[in-house]
């Protein structure tokens, strides 16, 4: 399976809103350099509609150049200032490698550490949270990369 077919169900399935907080999406874009460009988007649009008011104005993937280890994936979100977004990555197979054991996303009221789904406090109109696979120990220090990706959950909350 080539990357596009991997993120364009990425697409498909990946952008879902919990609580009590409207959720839309325009598209996933690729970021890599491997078989996409940045300005490509993969999947068509996707909108999910619960009710309020928040927007996934963008997701954006950045892997390798081959194009199978996700190193980044960015997430802008509007309306949702005071709420909080949890990024929730799945995979088939894959997950965390490298010296990697946790994803930091920073751009929102403080970085967000988690090894699974980090929740981070949106402090702007719009939000750009930069997740990154991270080692836990020291700084929070950026490094390793994300294999297997099948599809990212992203939930706004009020709390």
């Amino acid at each position: 399976m080539s990357m596009l077919q991997l993120l364009g169900g990425v697409a498909a399935a990946g952008v879902v809103a919990a609580g009590t907080t409207a959720l839309t999406g325009t598209g996933v874009s690729f970021a890599g350099s491997g078989t996409g460009t940045s300005a490509q988007y993969v999947g068509g649009q996707v909108t999910q509609t619960v009710s309020g008011g928040a927007s996934i104005t963008g997701v954006n993937y950045t892997t390798n150049t081959a194009g199978d280890q996700v190193t980044q994936i960015q997430v802008v979100v509007a309306n949702a200032n005071g709420a909080y977004l949890t990024v929730t990555p799945s995979q088939s197979g894959g997950g965390l490698q490298g010296t990697a054991d946790e994803w930091k996303c920073t751009g929102g009221a403080a970085p967000a550490y988690s090894a699974t789904a980090p929740k981070i406090l949106l402090n702007a109109d719009p939000a750009t949270i930069n997740c990154v696979p991270s080692l836990a120990s020291g700084p929070h220090s950026t490094i390793g990369y994300y294999t297997g990706l099948t599809g990212v959950q992203l939930n706004v909350t009020n709390s």
